[in-house]
């Protein structure tokens, strides 16, 4: 009896850790899956895709701006070929097309991570793992931006590194990255870390039986560096991303975790961090290797000073964890996923196989089908869509001061008639002061009141709570203000014919 019972105990527990693998397994197909294809219209889109679709057709990149009439730097656009695919996907199948495109982009870099967790790390702990490194990048998956390429590229680095050993690729993985996005420069810094950290594990060993291949990996990563400056700026790339990459920008997503409005980044960031201790404590801390623990810690730390680091350093936790699981031995042998179940493991259930394959079918047939009907435009940001339609008549042309986050949406509808004083692109064709300038302009200072004056635009339009200045400076000096909602206002020059407002346009991208 007493057997029968131990028996019948035995068959529950292992039905339970069955039915709570399948829980955390489903949660990160179905995350992998509303991710990929969800789509938040961020204000920088119109203009990736309007860059792209422009060089498609003059083939050509220029390094003068044709939307704005600041720039008063040269136009490095360092994420021109990612313009190019996303301007491809766009006329090969509109909305849907680069909702696919992101969909393709994000489901091999899940795929990788998956391979990864699945080859290396033990049961108990895969797919929850998984699933926090997957929902952790959702900061920079939701919109359709060149950093999804940045998320791939990085899967496929931590995936060579810490798993397959591919190294011949890498070289051509960095040429490809530099030309798509400058997330580049932080895969290099993943693949330093991991070589220092190789070293450091031979060194410990003191076998010395790593040296020729340390240096072959050393090579590679020189090969990998010299690649980047196979772009259409050479070495002005890298002078670029050196004076605008790091800590201390003014755009939220680069301050630090603490300066963030929203505590999502911190939770992703501590959730990553307790991914990694589970790591350390299940294997052993000094069992680690140096060369998955370096680059973890490296973007542990960067990432609380620049929160747009966290997805990535979710990304680089989970694959060298498997890295460290591999070399610890914990997880089967020679990465063969079948030997990382210890015996008497749960296998899955076929029926909770078919619940996954309908869950996530259904998650992505959904959203394929409203992407198909609208991207919606949503949030604060969002331009006063009653009030640009004063600006669509093909007669209004010129000059047009407005906030840099309306820049690329009127660079979309109005270019180049109409010529923008800022935009999203900042500091890649605008100087820091040109920067600060315009935004004086709407809050009235008196830089930004006297640019006004000396330059004379033909049209501003600007959002409400400058009204002030509009009201106290604008009309004495020669502008009149034709167009007012409860969001914006548009002053036009007094020379120049009056606007009316028309059909406002729809809160659908484009």
């Amino acid at each position: 009896m007493s057997f029968e019972l131990f028996m019948t105990h035995d068959s529950e527990l292992r039905n339970s850790k069955r039915d709570a693998s399948a829980g955390t397994r489903l949660l990160a197909l179905s995350a992998a899956a509303f991710i990929s294809t969800y789509v938040v219209v961020d204000p920088d889109l119109w203009g990736h895709l309007r860059f792209g679709l422009d060089t498609l057709a003059a083939r050509r990149l220029t390094m003068t701006d044709p939307y704005s009439f600041t720039q008063d730097v040269p136009w490095i656009n360092h994420e021109w070929l990612s313009e190019l695919v996303l301007a491809g996907a766009w006329r090969a199948g509109g909305a849907v097309g680069i909702v696919l495109m992101k969909a393709a982009l994000l489901g091999a870099t899940f795929a990788l991570l998956a391979d990864m967790a699945r080859r290396h790390i033990p049961p108990a702990h895969r797919w929850w793992m998984l699933a926090v490194a997957i929902i952790a990048v959702t900061p920079s998956a939701n919109t359709i931006r060149p950093q999804l390429w940045t998320l791939a590229a990085l899967a496929y680095l931590g995936w060579t590194l810490w798993g397959h050993h591919r190294f011949a690729l890498v070289p051509v993985l960095f040429l490809l990255w530099a030309n798509l996005h400058g997330g580049w420069i932080v895969g290099l810094g993943v693949a330093t870390s991991w070589l220092v950290g190789r070293f450091l594990d031979d060194f410990v060993e003191a076998n010395g039986t790593g040296n020729r291949a340390l240096l072959r990996h050393a090579a590679v990563l020189a090969v990998s560096v010299a690649a980047t400056l196979v772009n259409p700026y050479g070495v002005q790339l890298w002078r670029f991303l050196a004076s605008t990459v790091g800590v201390g920008r003014e755009i939220t997503e680069w301050r630090p975790l603490w300066q963030q409005a929203s505590l999502s980044f911190a939770a992703l960031w501590l959730a990553t961090s307790i991914m990694a201790g589970t790591t350390a404590n299940t294997i052993g801390i000094k069992r680690v290797p140096w060369a998955a623990a370096l680059p973890t810690v490296w973007l542990s730390v960067m990432s609380v000073f620049v929160a747009r680091l966290v997805p990535l350093f979710a990304e680089v936790t989970l694959l060298a964890s498997a890295g460290a699981w591999a070399l610890a031995g914990t997880a089967g042998a020679a990465g063969d996923p079948r030997a990382a179940a210890p015996p008497g493991a749960p296998a899955p259930r076929r029926g909770f196989l078919v619940v996954d394959g309908f869950v996530a079918v259904l998650i992505v047939g959904v959203n394929l089908v409203l992407a198909s009907r609208c991207l919606p435009v949503a949030g604060d940001w969002v331009p006063d869509l009653e009030a640009a339609a004063a600006l669509a008549p093909q007669a209004v042309r010129g000059r047009l001061i407005l906030p840099f986050d309306w820049g690329q949406f009127a660079i979309w509808h109005f270019g180049p008639r109409l010529r923008v004083s800022i935009d999203g692109r900042r500091e890649t064709v605008y100087s820091d002061a040109t920067v600060r300038l315009q935004a004086g302009v709407a809050s009235g200072t008196p830089d930004g009141l006297a640019f006004v004056a000396r330059e004379q635009p033909e049209y501003l339009w600007l959002p409400t709570d400058s009204r002030a200045t509009a009201s106290s400076w604008l009309e004495p000096n020669g502008y009149r203000l034709d167009v007012r909602t409860s969001r914006s206002f548009i002053a036009r020059r007094a020379d120049l014919p009056a606007l009316t407002t028309g059909h406002p346009f729809i809160a659908c991208f484009p």
